[in-house]
């Protein structure tokens, strides 16, 4: 699965508000560091769809208890 395609997915699963926030934070990571040169297949870009995932997570936890 591609990056973006992991990172839409994890978001389909935080509530819609902190969604946006955790997308928007995430997205201009990813601009800046493309901006500096940075490429898809860099490990910064599997970080960030790790952070997304892992807010995902939190919220599925939360909703399991």
């Amino acid at each position: 699965m591609q990056i973006q395609e992991r990172i839409s997915e994890a978001a389909s699963h935080i509530p819609g508000n902190i969604a946006l926030v955790v997308l928007t934070d995430v997205d201009k990571r990813i601009s800046d560091w493309k901006a500096s040169g940075g490429k898809d297949e860099d490990s910064y870009m599997e970080q960030q769809a790790r952070y997304v995932e892992h807010v995902a997570d939190v919220f599925k936890q939360k909703h399991s208890n």
